[in-house]
């Protein structure tokens, strides 16, 4: 039963769509033809890729096997954006990309420069945190940590030590339905349901429990909501690594 609690739990978060939190585009000089600044291109960019290209964060030069070089760094999440400027392509080669201020970007393009976008991806989502909605009666029926909520934390994060932190959130509902919403939330990249839910204000009927309440013993009709912080994410890279996952499933 554990061990199926623990795959159930893995597949719902790995089932979640991710992208890498930058993503860039090399673009040859003659293409800027069509409006012949680099920062103009931005919004041809924006227009073309809509549901990708968000903000954008940075503008560089060099020549075209250097941008392209740079830009298969930054979409494998293999370079930080802010070391794009400060790498070499290929290391070792002293050739890097040089960043184009404002007032650089909106000079005539070079036909013989290719220019790196990078931009913030749309569909990038941060798994700081992950939850768990637990019905009240497998809290309660639970001897070992005699039916309490907040001990019962303890049995969650010794089923999956590699994957769930610190306790950021206890929430308890009668609603079935407004827990698992939570959940959901939070484990699809929602990282803002964590502070709704703190300033009651997420519109859900999921009230906070206290050290206090979460020592007395767990309702039977009530459901609660585990949210921690997600092991497996690196806040640096932004990306989920899956470090100790089989020892997890299988022990």
């Amino acid at each position: 039963m554990a061990r199926l609690a623990r795959a159930c739990l893995l597949l719902t978060l790995g089932s979640c769509a991710m992208g890498y939190k930058m993503i860039a585009n090399c673009v040859p000089g003659p293409m800027m033809d069509i409006v012949g600044r680099p920062a103009l291109y931005t919004k041809v960019l924006q227009i073309l890729m809509p549901t990708i290209y968000s903000d954008l964060k940075l503008i560089a030069a060099g020549d075209d096997d250097t941008c392209m070089s740079a830009a298969n760094s930054v979409n494998s999440n293999s370079v930080l954006y802010g070391d794009v400027t400060s790498t070499e392509y290929p290391s070792g080669s002293g050739k890097k990309m040089t960043e184009l201020g404002i007032m650089k970007s909106m000079e005539p393009y070079d036909n013989t420069t290719s220019y790196l976008f990078i931009f913030e991806n749309k569909e990038f989502q941060d798994y700081t945190y992950i939850a768990n909605s637990v019905p009240g009666d497998v809290v309660s029926s639970l001897e070992q940590t005699a039916g309490k909520p907040a001990l019962y934390t303890v049995a969650l994060q010794t089923i999956l030590p590699s994957l769930l932190g610190d306790l950021q959130y206890l929430g308890e509902t009668e609603i079935a339905d407004d827990s698992h919403q939570a959940m959901n939330a939070i484990n699809t990249g929602n990282t803002s349901m964590l502070e709704l839910l703190k300033d009651k204000t997420s519109g859900l009927a999921i009230s906070e429990v206290g050290i206090l309440n979460g020592l007395k013993n767990a309702s039977i009709g009530s459901s609660y909501l585990y949210i921690f912080k997600n092991k497996m994410w690196n806040g640096t890279w932004d990306v989920m690594t899956a470090r100790r996952l089989s020892e997890d499933i299988v022990a």
